[in-house]
């Protein structure tokens, strides 16, 4: 989300809830073998760790070193494809 103040992006606790609640359960974990239930499932104390490691992240422009060992792959379903939203 941008701060209108500042214009400085910035990730919100509300965008990081939003993304928790579109996790697909009865999937496979993933390196680091958290169960996708595990994240949903956690509470608002694991939405703020989350929260945290995401802004950390934003700001350092660094990703922790296991996110480096996982390959996305972005798959195409329908639409523009110049939109994100049109791959997940």
């Amino acid at each position: 989300m941008i701060n209108k103040e500042n214009e400085e992006m910035t990730i919100t606790e509300e965008e990081i809830v939003d993304a928790i609640k579109a996790i697909k359960t009865g999937k496979a974990e993933g390196s680091d073998e958290l169960a996708p239930e595990l994240i949903k499932w956690s509470g608002k104390e694991n939405i703020d760790r989350i929260t945290q490691i995401f802004k950390k992240s934003w700001i350092e422009n660094r990703i922790p070193n296991d996110w480096e060992k996982n390959i996305i792959i972005p798959v195409y379903k329908k639409g523009n494809k110049a939109k994100c939203e049109r791959f997940v």
